[in-house]
């Protein structure tokens, strides 16, 4: 008979273990079916010993130890894995149950019991640490590539496996097609939209390959069970989705660190723009550059910005595309080449103000700025006809716009704002529809902006205009690109704003062969330059010192507490965090778009320094939060 401790795979469960018997013959990283409150839920083996031991203690007990229901899989996890998830949980106010379950496929763990166990090697654990090491790639996508290519290569000649972690489905096949090329039957690409069927397919094929192997994956495939993984890369290191906006907020980045330690694997972090916290630890010694770092992208693109103000002031106008925009349309269109047109919001006009009481037109749900957009008018008898509306991107409230202020009575309503269908219809004003092509949320689903983009790249004199969503369809260069309205890229606070701004413009960049354009009213802004000539070590440099004087990451480390309720409750809550968290200088404030249905949201924010983490003090009082109160530890952004 045995006592086993184990990890309940789920998100809502509090304690870190429980506890159960079986007289079954059991292995730490089993996955084994326990009952938990009247349910029965999968959970991971992790310790177990002889209940001959405890004869005395489990007599004495005022509770009966339940019994283990079922064996789902003989041997799933690798320790290396649940070691670095239970320090990943215990250093990030975490429990290893809930981290397991964001890390881990569902599909996967629902099928475990016809999946192959692991094959297992014995690596001395003092070799593992020596062998770990942490890498940083900084260089143009071809040159990253070819040094991709070149340690797969090597490490298939050592026998030895490879995870190339990638931070979306949308670039995963592309950059499949380059590193499989000579080890096809030996590269295996995982991701969240195959099927179960297939999942369980290629996890077999995985684990039973006689070979080194290649895994091209998302973040939560980490977890694969081949031991004889020995380099671990991250590409586009700088992308935010690596971290989950979801409880318990991994970090993937950084919980790769952990399992690269306890595997005693090569880490590489590699991107055209690494993180400046990633940068600054180069500088102080935590990360090992593969390469000299590259911070100018090299291309012959010429890089142009335009002062719109002066564009207004001779037009004595709101001006949406600049004259010399509208000659760079024009020129594409009797060319025969392509063009970008970037817009950074969806619909016509961003936000509207009244110029009489200076009242922003938001949304009465969740305060969020409305925005103006065509809908169709059904109580018209021509599907052309349409009418405006005030749509709200985050709750979906919607009504007609009106002409007068709700708060003054006033008539002078103005709306501001370039969105894209406003881009759009200038253009089509210029240059007719012929040709004349738009992809964002309100127009086009996924498939069709594919087709979209297709049709665009093929046709000579195209114009294609287009939110961020676009940018994965413009599968290769074109001649222009151009930023419509690159202030509006800042409208919303955020302490990682500029290195999102710029992050984004070097992708714009990329696209274009021939000419990128930047249409600004802040002219002075010194990053739109930086952006317009790929110079990373300018913006690195101003970017690191503004950090500094406001003692942002990577100076300090934030802890976001999240909470809602009613007015009266969220006040309660604020006060209870701000008694235990007094020596620590919390700031409490209303969450951006809050007041949803009545429901006010709250954050807390702590900043504490980075080399006082992980703090035991700190961790022990944030752990003894209820569940009421969400704790992101590093968080993408404070709203």
């Amino acid at each position: 008979m045995n006592i086993v401790r184990v990890i309940p795979l789920s998100r809502g469960i509090s304690k870190e273990t429980l506890t159960y018997f079986t007289a079954r013959r059991i292995t730490r990283g089993m996955i084994v079916t326990i009952p938990l409150r009247k349910k029965e839920v999968n959970a991971v083996v992790i310790d177990y010993e002889d209940a001959a031991k405890h004869r005395a203690s489990i007599r004495g007990a005022d509770f009966n130890l339940k019994k283990i229901i079922a064996i789902k899989n003989n041997y799933f996890f690798l320790p290396s894995f649940l070691d670095a998830v239970i320090d990943y949980a215990q250093s990030y106010v975490s429990t290893a149950g809930s981290a397991l379950f964001a890390l881990t496929s569902k599909n996967i763990i629902s099928q475990s019991e016809i999946l192959p166990h692991p094959r297992i090697k014995t690596y001395a654990k003092i070799n593992r640490a020596i062998r770990y090491e942490a890498h940083i790639l900084q260089a143009d996508d071809r040159e990253r590539i070819a040094t991709y290519k070149a340690l797969v290569r090597e490490s298939f000649a050592k026998k030895e496996s490879v995870f190339f972690c990638v931070p979306e489905i949308s670039s995963l096949n592309k950059i499949a097609d380059v590193l499989k090329k000579g080890i096809e039957n030996y590269t295996f690409i995982f991701h969240a939209n195959l099927t179960k069927k297939e999942l369980a397919k290629r996890w077999t094929n995985t684990l039973t390959a006689n070979h080194p192997v290649l895994i091209i994956a998302t973040g939560t495939f980490l977890g694969i069970p081949r031991d004889d993984i020995r380099t671990i890369i991250l590409d586009k290191e700088g992308h935010s989705v690596y971290k989950l906006d979801f409880r318990p907020f991994i970090d993937i980045r950084t919980f790769a660190e952990f399992f690269a330690k306890h595997s005693g694997a090569k880490l590489i972090f590699g991107d055209v723009l690494l993180r400046p916290e990633t940068i600054w630890k180069h500088k102080n010694g935590s990360y090992i550059p593969l390469a000299p770092l590259q911070f100018r992208v090299l291309s012959n693109t010429k890089g142009k910005i335009v002062d719109l103000s002066l564009a207004d002031a001779a037009a004595k106008r709101h001006v949406i595309l600049s004259d010399d925009l509208v000659k760079l349309i024009r020129q594409t269109k009797e060319h025969g080449s392509q063009i970008f047109l970037f817009a950074a919001r969806r619909g016509l006009h961003t936000t509207t103000v009244c110029n009489d009481c200076g009242f922003l037109v938001s949304c009465p749900a969740c305060k969020t700025p409305l925005i103006i957009h065509y809908a169709e008018d059904k109580n018209s008898f021509s599907n052309k006809l349409t009418k405006r509306i005030f749509l709200c991107h985050k709750c979906g409230y919607e009504t007609p716009v009106t002409d007068r202020c709700e708060v003054c009575l006033g008539w002078k309503l103005a709306a501001l704002g370039t969105g894209s269908d406003r881009v759009y219809e200038e253009t089509r004003l210029i240059v007719g529809e012929h040709a004349l092509f738009q992809i964002d949320k309100d127009t086009t689903t996924p498939k069709q902006a594919e087709r979209l983009a297709l049709r665009f790249l093929d046709t000579p004199g195209g114009i294609l205009v287009g939110t961020e969503m676009a940018l994965p369809y413009i599968t290769e260069k074109i001649s222009n690109v151009a930023v419509v309205s690159a202030d509006s890229l800042f409208a919303i606070p955020d302490f990682r704003i500029n290195e999102r701004v710029f992050r984004l413009l070097l992708k714009l960049r990329a696209k274009a062969g021939n000419t990128f354009l930047i249409q600004t009213r802040q002219i002075k802004k010194d990053l739109w330059k930086e952006a317009a000539d790929g110079d990373l070590l300018s913006f690195y440099r101003a970017e690191i010192k503004e950090r500094r004087a406001l003692i942002y990451p990577p100076f300090s480390l934030f802890i976001k507490i999240s909470y809602s309720g009613t007015r009266q409750k969220t006040e309660e809550k604020k006060m209870y965090i701000e008694k235990f968290l007094l020596e620590y200088n919390p700031v409490s404030f209303q969450a951006f778009s809050s007041h949803a249905s009545g429901i006010f949201e709250m954050r807390t924010v702590i900043k504490i320094s980075p080399e006082t983490w992980p703090n035991k003090k700190l961790i022990s009082i944030l752990k003894n939060f209820s569940p009421d109160f969400s704790i992101n530890v590093g968080p993408n952004h404070l709203l």
